[in-house]
């Protein structure tokens, strides 16, 4: 009995390790093309972040690792048809433009992420995004902490980002760390010398 029990979990695991085999190449194409649309991000985007530090003390590694992860590299519906590369919400301030998306929010009671539509900050140009989100951390009560972190800690930024509640993600500053150290974005935070005070 023990024999024709054993066979039919044996054929399982053979048909399972062969389409894991079979689709391993696959996986590994769309990781490759994945990495490599966050390269072109990467190189469209580093001399703007750089400068951006230079004027507002925001390191670079962190608003390109923002960046990355809020947009999806460019490709969200934010990114793409509001120029919003950070995620920013309207806000109670806000009177520029707006556009509603929906996205994932980390629902505590529920322990995951829930699709929800809100209202982010449209932009004209990527440009003015980038300006604008330096702006939207220089001068809001909840990130000013973060002024007082050194530049190139960008772990400590990540985790005061987190704590401030950038996002709902509880695994948001890891995420951001985690592009920092895969494609060696503090590189970028030592390209400037970063001023004391800056308005």
């Amino acid at each position: 009995m023990k024999k024709y029990i054993g066979i039919p979990i044996l054929i399982y695991l053979i048909i399972y390790i062969s389409i894991q085999y079979w689709s391993f190449p696959k996986k590994l194409k769309f990781a490759a093309k994945k990495n490599q649309h966050i390269l072109v991000y990467i190189d469209s985007f580093s001399q703007s972040a750089k400068e951006e530090m230079r004027r507002s003390a925001v390191p670079a590694s962190i608003k390109l690792a923002q960046g990355i992860l809020e947009s999806q590299h460019g490709k969200s519906e934010l990114a793409k048809k509001a120029c919003n590369h950070f995620g920013i919400k309207c806000g109670k301030n806000w009177d520029g433009l707006r556009y509603s998306v929906v996205s994932n929010e980390w629902e505590v009671e529920k322990k995951r992420m829930i699709p929800r539509l809100g209202c982010f900050r449209a932009y004209d140009s990527v440009s003015d995004c980038y300006r604008a989100h330096s702006d939207f951390l220089r001068n809001g009560d909840r990130y000013k902490a973060l002024f007082n972190i050194m530049p190139g800690d960008y772990r400590s930024w990540a985790y005061g980002l987190q704590k401030a509640g950038y996002a709902t993600d509880p695994k948001y500053a890891e995420k951001l760390i985690s592009l920092i150290e895969r494609f060696q974005l503090y590189k970028y935070d030592s390209a400037f010398p970063i001023p004391t005070i800056i308005y």
